[in-house]
């Protein structure tokens, strides 16, 4: 808990007009910013899949519809001639496309 502690002041001041979760899932806590208060949090991910009030309580009413903007933005802007999947790789290294909306065949 230690790592998140060093950032808390930081992130707290820098986004402070906006609410925030930064979520270490290798270790299973997190930071929660709600605008008044910086929280330590912990999610059970596999417990919570899906709509659970824990999950509604941290995501946006409306985050199936962002997702899906992101995705339509992200397919309507890619130029197809001008894909490098070389250089992709080398900007995105594939072990982080599980954490990527526009990556993930869960979020179609």
């Amino acid at each position: 808990m230690i790592e998140l502690r060093l950032i808390k002041n930081h992130f707290t001041t820098r986004y402070s007009d906006q609410e925030w979760i930064i979520y270490d899932l290798k270790r299973k806590y997190g930071l929660y910013y709600n605008l008044p208060t910086t929280d330590i949090i912990n999610i059970d991910f596999a417990k919570n899949s899906g709509s659970s009030e824990e999950n509604d309580y941290f995501l946006d009413s409306h985050e199936q519809e962002f997702q899906k903007l992101w995705k339509n933005y992200f397919e309507a802007t890619t130029i197809k001639f001008r894909i490098n999947i070389k250089l992709h790789h080398q900007h995105v290294p594939k072990r982080y496309w599980k954490y990527l909306i526009e990556k993930n065949p869960l979020h179609n």
